[in-house]
Order: structure tokens, then C-alpha cells, then sequence
């Protein structure tokens, strides 16, 4: 790990030497910056290329640092606000209003208008199941709804665990979503459905599948941007 001065503090910043001609510079998700340079770059030209992209660098990093504040982990403790498909909900913990195996369903977790209700003991196991069916049940009107539009068919549908991965369509046409999406709001789970149903025809991301993304929903670049810059909601629950 190396380091370099920008106009505050020290940056530190890690270099990746390869086969290429030009250097590039990234920032992740914590805000972690990455120089990929031509094999025989000196650490001084790398620096150096560090300040012209100075102001880039840090607004980046600021970008991450506010999204990772923005989404804490959960601890599901009364008064906690939750974002479930574009609505926030304070966290409301009953006590004493039922018996302790009937409590373990996540069934008795209930909204309240900004309130999510939820049992004094239902642990994190149970919420997630119950943010499951929520999302599935939204994911099957939208499926209904943007295959009749784009004229497609598809197989099954499955809420999965994955952290790599917002959405995936099968060779058979089976479509796949990760649960965090139910964190996103309605409009960018819309654009997952739009482009898994668009890899039904299109098995790839070429011009073709853009387009037929676009030919349905032609803001998908700013949904796009909106998962890139929000994927910290993985990291809730």
C-alpha cells in the first residue's frame, strides 16, 4: 500500500502493475482507491497521475463514505427505520401480545402506515423471510406486467441470498433476484425485470439487448447509476 498527499491528507492507494499501455484509477465501495499501470511506471509518474485526478479521487471517495453512512447495518431495534421498495418504516418491537411460538411466524409481521410491527421474538432469520415474500409478491405482478409489454415468456422465478449479483436469467429462462432488491426502490426493480426479461431473447449485453432494454425503458442508464452507487444496501441485513 502506498500513499500520496492530496490537498488535505494523506491518500493512501494501492498499485496494480500489468500488461496495459495507459493507468487507470478507481475507487471502490469503502472508498479504497486502486492505480492499474503499464508494468514498468514508476511510482513518481503514478503519483503524479494521482494529483491531476485529485478532485475525481475525492469526490468518489465522498460518494462511498455517504453511502456507507447511509446504509448501516441493520439491528431491527425499536425506532430503527427500515427502506423497503421506496418507503421508510420505523421499526416498532411488540411485546406481550402473543405466545412465543406463535410469535416465530413470520407471518405477524405486519405495516402499520410508517411503522413495520414486529414481534419482541422474531430475530433477523424471520424478517428476511418475510422481506422475501414482499419482494416476491411485487416481483410477480411486475414480471406480469413487462413480459406481456415485451412480449416474452419466461420460466420460473427465484428470490435468492446472492451478494454478487442483482438479477440472472437461466438458458432455460428462469429468472433469478437477489432479496436485497426489496431495499431499492420500485423503479430500479422495475429496470431488473426489464433487463432479465430482455435476456430472454438477448443472451448477452450487446447493442440488441440495450436496445430492447431501452425500447421499454429508456431512463434505464440512471436506474443503472443508482445501483452502482447503492449496492452498500447488500450490506443492510
Amino acid at each position: 500500500m502506498c500513499a500520496w498527499f492530496g490537498k488535505k491528507d494523506e491518500i493512501p492507494y494501492a498499485v496494480v502493475r500489468c500488461r496495459r499501455h495507459t493507468m487507470a484509477v478507481s475507487v471502490d465501495l469503502n472508498g479504497e482507491v486502486t492505480v492499474r499501470a503499464p508494468l514498468r511506471t514508476s511510482d513518481r509518474s503514478i503519483a503524479d497521475f494521482l494529483r491531476q485526478k485529485q478532485g475525481w479521487i475525492q469526490k468518489k471517495q465522498t460518494e462511498a463514505w455517504k453511502a456507507a453512512a447511509k446504509y448501516a447495518p441493520l439491528t431491527l431495534l425499536e425506532g430503527e427505520w427500515m427502506p423497503i421498495l421506496g418507503e421508510s418504516y420505523q421499526v416498532h418491537r411488540r411485546f406481550g401480545d402473543m405466545g412465543a411460538a406463535k410469535a416465530k411466524k413470520h407471518s405477524n409481521i405486519t405495516t402499520e402506515g410508517q411503522r413495520i410491527c414486529i414481534p419482541a421474538a422474531l430475530g433477523k432469520e424471520e424478517v428476511v423471510r418475510w422481506l422475501k415474500e414482499r419482494l416476491r409478491g411485487t416481483l410477480e405482478k411486475r414480471l406480469e406486467y413487462f413480459s406481456g409489454l415485451m412480449g416474452v415468456g419466461y420460466g420460473s422465478l427465484r428470490v435468492t441470498s446472492a451478494r454478487t449479483r442483482w438479477g440472472s436469467c437461466s438458458a432455460k429462462n428462469n429468472v433469478s433476484f437477489t432479496w436485497y432488491l426489496v431495499f431499492c426502490p420500485p423503479d430500479v426493480v422495475d429496470y431488473l425485470v426489464v433487463h432479465e426479461l430482455a435476456h430472454v431473447k438477448q443472451k448477452n449485453h450487446s447493442k440488441a439487448f440495450w436496445e430492447a432494454v431501452a425500447a421499454v425503458m429508456p431512463e434505464w442508464k440512471q436506474k443503472r447509476a443508482w445501483l452502482k452507487a447503492n449496492r452498500k444496501v447488500m450490506d443492510l441485513l
